[in-house]
């Protein structure tokens, strides 16, 4: 490792006053190169600090953030939501709804601390499907929706993975999910792929792809079909 271009030595007080002299005579010399390299410096600076700024707070909000299953509330407030946001409520389940709260603002009678909502249903014996993902306006770009596919699919696993209380299942059903193309990015982080034979999914699964094709084509935005194998591979 070098320091400040000497190699592996440390600079004491008098190397570094002795290492000023030439940069202090070029600065006296070429003032246009002197504020260029103080912007420099001076960005530098920003863009440590903008990196500890966000680090600080997706730090801050993984700590605030907590899982449960979700209430009767919950999935009023949840259909409301979906709705709202053009996408289909009837699916939505209290058996499979799971919802991301804010701990510091968590009590009874309290429906502010829902932060997001998102649920894995059954398909079939071979398929499940993440869907009905939401997070607030107020609470995007945090965090809050990738912690939300992390647990869900933490869930599913669990669910699936044998132990003392119950056998292995004789199948793990694929997790499958319908978007957006341009989202397709924060599905690849948990080892979904594109599904390029929509013919092998569900039929309910096929039906939705094909008229949320015909939406897209309206709406300029493609939407995709992709699938996550079991963590075992089956």
């Amino acid at each position: 490792m070098d320091f400040c271009g000497q190699g592996n030595r440390l600079l004491t007080p008098f190397h570094d006053q002795q290492s000023r002299l030439p940069m202090m005579r070029q600065t006296r010399e070429n003032p246009m190169g002197a504020q260029k390299w103080g912007s420099r410096a001076l960005w530098m600076v920003l863009l440590c600090w903008l990196c500890c700024c966000q680090h600080a707070a997706s730090l801050s909000t993984s700590e605030k953030i907590q899982f449960r299953s979700a209430t009767s509330s919950d999935i009023d407030i949840a259909r409301r939501l979906i709705l709202r946001a053009k996408m289909n409520p009837l699916s939505i389940t209290q058996e499979n709804l799971v919802v991301a709260y804010d701990k510091d603002y968590f009590n009874d009678d309290n429906d502010n601390d829902l932060l997001g909502f998102g649920q894995i249903r059954p398909l079939s014996d071979s398929h499940s499907e993440l869907a009905s993902l939401y997070v607030l306006p107020r609470c995007r770009r945090q965090g809050v929706g990738q912690l939300l596919i992390e647990t869900l699919l933490q869930r599913h696993d669990e669910k699936y993975t044998p132990n003392d209380d119950s056998p292995a299942p004789e199948v793990t059903p694929v997790v499958c999910l319908l978007t957006l193309r341009p989202t397709m990015p924060l599905y690849e982080k948990f080892g979904f792929v594109e599904v390029t034979d929509t013919e092998t999914l569900p039929l309910m699964l096929q039906m939705e792809y094909k008229a949320g094709q015909a939406l897209s084509k309206v709406l300029k935005n493609e939407i995709v079909c992709m699938e996550r194998k079991s963590p075992e591979g089956g």
